[in-house]
């Protein structure tokens, strides 16, 4: 019996560690040709106020995808896409502002309750490196790109 319930506790440790597998970056072939991927920091005109823009220009998209979401360093956003005569532009805006207004800091714990818990960075990116996320035929995919940095704007 003790053999028994031991196999049993096995199966079912295999099964959820199999069943609960991280996202990856799965996709090395992108379903277009990338002819410009920058990204630069702004600046705005209230202090704290401040975040990423990252733009990726490209042709021939072969496939019809839907771009979901874009992870650069510790951050993500929403990628916006247009498509225009075979051209694609992806932008996304990553704010990465330190003004948060949902969140208390306070030397009592018990002010502080209602702060949300910090997010872990879903991949290890480097500065320049950024994944996006998207889906084709209902199946989620993935590919990591490298961003040429630009000058950073300054908003009045």
């Amino acid at each position: 019996m003790m053999n028994f319930v031991k196999n049993i506790s096995t199966i079912i440790l295999i099964i959820f560690l199999t069943s609960c597998k991280s996202k990856e970056v799965t996709s090395t072939k992108i379903p277009f040709e990338i002819t410009n991927a920058t990204y630069n920091y702004w600046y705005g005109g209230r202090e704290g106020v401040r975040g990423i823009a990252v733009k990726i220009a490209g042709t021939n998209l072969k496939k019809k995808i839907v771009f979901n979401t874009l992870y650069y360093k510790d951050k993500k956003a929403k990628i916006y896409t247009e498509i225009k005569e075979n051209k694609l532009l992806l932008s996304a805006n990553i704010d990465t502002s330190n003004r948060r207004i949902d969140h208390k800091n306070h030397a009592s714990p018990q002010e502080e309750y209602g702060n949300k818990a910090p997010i872990k960075p879903k991949y290890n990116l480097k500065e320049g490196e950024a994944v996006i996320e998207y889906t084709q035929k209902n199946k989620e995919l993935f590919f990591k790109i490298t961003l040429s940095k630009k000058e950073a704007v300054y908003y009045p």
